[in-house]
Parts: C-alpha cells; structure tokens; sequence
C-alpha cells in the first residue's frame, strides 16, 4: 500500500515538471515577435501622431516626385514650394511599353527628339521667339506669356503690342513651373538654344525648334504641331513671292555685298552665312562681304558662323556696297542711348573712311535683323532689302502682309 503511494507521487511529479518545462516555452516563444504579412496602409486619425516609417529606397532616376528646386522670380532664388506630381500625372505620360503613343496622341518628332502630344492641340506655351511669330502671324492666341521675349517682338512690331493679351500670365525667365502648371498647356514649344529642366518637361511635353538660320523649316515643325501646316505653307509661299518679286528687281544681285551689323556701345556684331540675314541674303541673291567671308570660319567658331565682333579700330571689317545698322538693346534707356551713338558715327572720321558712307549707302534698319526671326522679322527684312538695295517701295510692287507701323 505504502509503496502504491510513493509511485503515485513520483507520476504526480512527473507530470508537474513536464508541464512547468511546457509553459516556459510557450512564454520564450510568446515574446518573440512573428512575421505576418503587412497590413494595407491605413489613415493614423488626425489627432495621433504616428511613427515615422523607415526610409526606403526609391530608384534614383524617377525625381519627378521632388519638390520643384527652381527659382523663380517671386522667390527670390529660393526653392519653389510646389509639389509635382509624377509625370504619369502631372503630363499625362502617354507613350506605351513599346514606345508607341496611347489613343488621342501621336508621336511628334521635333529637333531634340521625339514626345507624344495630343492630336488635337489647344493650349500651347511659347517660349522661342520664332515661335511667338508664328502664333502672332496665325493669331493663335498662347495661354501664358514669357514677358521679356514677348517684349523684344512687341519692340519690333508695334502693331502687335496686343497680339499676346497682357492680362496672360507671365510664367518668367526661367520659366516659373507653379505658374506654368496652372496654365495647362498641351505643348510647350521651346528653342535647343535652352533646354528645359525635368521639372518643366513633367508638365507638358516640348516641342523643340532648332536655333538655325532655317527658319522655314522651324515655321513648318510649329505649324504641324499646333494643325496649322497649310496656314504656314501659305505664309511660306507669300514669303517665296516677295523674294521673287526683289530679285525681278535688282540687277545682278550676286554682284551687290550687304552688310548686315548690329551696333552696340562697345563692338560691332557682323551677321554673316549661317545667321537669318545670310539666309535671307541667299533667298535674294545678295552677296556678303567678301572681307567678312575671308575672316568668318576664325571669328565664328564659336557660334558656327553665325557673328563675329569686331571693334571700332576695325570698322573696315563691317564695310559693304550697301550697309544696314540697326539697334536691339531690349532696355528702352539703354537702346536710346545705344541709338544716339549710331546717330554719331557720321562724325566718327573712321567710319567716314568706308565706302558705303562715302557712296550715301548707309542705312538704319529695325531689331528683326538680329536672328531668331521668323514670319514677321523675314517680311520686314525684305522690305528694308527693297528701299535700300532695290530702291523701291514695296507697298508698290509687294505689300508685306504684315506691314509694321
């Protein structure tokens, strides 16, 4: 009996030790942390601070979700406060995984690449001065204004000092993105003189016109852009008839050297082949200097022969059989100040040595000569080439379409 005790005992302690050893288990398991699968994010009640999540990596080259670092001129310099969405959002990224663009768009091939853009296309932004011509010339109304390029067109047309309504806004230089996101264009068309930032790009897809004397075909690349090609192509063959019409009138043109000079208070800036006055100059048949020619692959290496500068001691280089000067300083008190020395050289004895001043064959011609011109500049070039190379009025034999008053 007493031995039928001691071996209940012993099994009563057994199983006491076994479910101690259980328990503590449980508890060393029960504080390990277990991994579960995240749960969907949820709004923290606006009243609770939450914890900050750990940072995580994002591929470096999607930036477009960065805060907007450009200045602008209300800031200051400082960084823009404007938030941009990504550009699936914020343009309406249309191209597909295959490089092919969604319904409602097309591919638009420009000179710094190819972007989709829409069909049908509304609301443009101007931001090249070849551009605003085009949209003045086709009374194509932007929905926002670069104020100083729309300044240096209105100075040399003041018949469209309302053309580009003032009550626009001036998105700046640089272009200020939380005005221009505002706007919202469909397109930007922009000049490969300046590329746009990312932060620019994400809002609206550029189209890009080349800085070249080739205005014809950046007037062609606007017009197809914005569904006006035929409206330009009548504007180009206008052009083509005035041109006709001068080179009826001069006798051999090819004999006849204009020079082509932009004066400032310091140097004079010689226009020769590869600038908007070569180009026009060639449509006509006119010659440049050959002086000018001889020194433009030194002088013009910078620029790809478009201007070379040269100073008062040699004014020689500036000299031809027709000589046109003419004054664009953007700022009005600077430009009449630069106006009242061209207005001087009369007494200058080195510019009495030329032969054009000698011949009565200096003549003051307007800003649209200094290059980035298109419809409107190219009309008001010809008609200068007609009063002073062919010694005519063009109202009498070729109206300019765009006449400036």
């Amino acid at each position: 009996m007493i031995r039928l005790y001691h071996l209940l005992a012993a099994l009563l302690a057994v199983v006491l030790l076994l479910a101690a050893c259980g328990g503590q288990q449980t508890a060393e398991n029960a504080s390990e942390p277990t991994k579960a699968p995240a749960a969907a994010p949820t709004e923290a009640p606006a009243d609770e601070p939450t914890e900050a999540a750990a940072p995580t990596e994002t591929p470096a080259a999607d930036e477009s979700t960065k805060v907007a670092e450009t200045a602008s001129p209300a800031s200051d310099g400082a960084v823009a406060e404007a938030t941009f969405a990504p550009a699936e959002e914020a343009s309406d990224e249309v191209a597909t995984s295959d490089g092919e663009c969604e319904e409602g768009f097309r591919l638009f091939e420009h000179a710094l690449g190819a972007d989709c853009i829409p069909n049908e296309v509304d609301r443009v932004v101007a931001v090249a001065q070849q551009a605003i011509e085009v949209l003045i010339a086709l009374e194509y109304e932007p929905v926002a204004r670069v104020d100083l390029l729309d300044q240096f067109v209105v100075d040399a047309f003041p018949q469209f000092g309302n053309a580009i309504p003032q009550d626009l806004p001036d998105i700046g230089l640089p272009l200020n993105p939380e005005i221009l996101l505002e706007a919202k264009p469909d397109v930007i068309i922009g000049w490969t003189q300046f590329p746009l930032p990312e932060v620019i790009t994400d809002i609206a897809p550029v189209v890009y016109v080349d800085y070249s004397e080739d205005w014809q075909s950046n007037a062609l690349l606007i017009g197809d852009a914005i569904g006006e090609r035929e409206a330009v192509e009548e504007f180009l063959a206008g052009y083509e008839q005035r041109v006709e019409v001068l080179r009826d009138n001069l006798r051999n043109p090819a004999e006849i050297e204009v020079s082509l000079v932009r004066v400032l208070p310091e140097k004079f800036n010689v226009q020769v082949s590869n600038s908007l006055s070569g180009q026009i100059r060639r449509d006509v048949g006119l010659a440049i200097p050959q002086a000018q020619l001889d020194v433009a692959d030194e002088l013009t290496a910078e620029n790809q022969g478009r201007v070379f500068s040269v100073s008062r001691e040699r004014v020689d280089l500036i000299d031809g059989d027709v000589l046109l000067l003419y004054n664009a300083i953007p700022d009005p008190e600077a430009r009449a100040e630069n106006q009242a020395y061209i207005d001087s050289l009369a007494d200058d004895p080195l510019f009495q040595t030329l032969d054009a001043f000698q011949n009565g064959e200096v003549y003051q011609a307007g800003p649209y000569w200094n290059g980035g011109g298109s419809i409107l500049s190219t009309h008001a070039a010809l008609d200068d080439l007609f009063r002073h190379v062919a010694g005519i009025d063009p109202e009498e034999v070729s109206p300019n379409p765009f006449p400036r008053r």
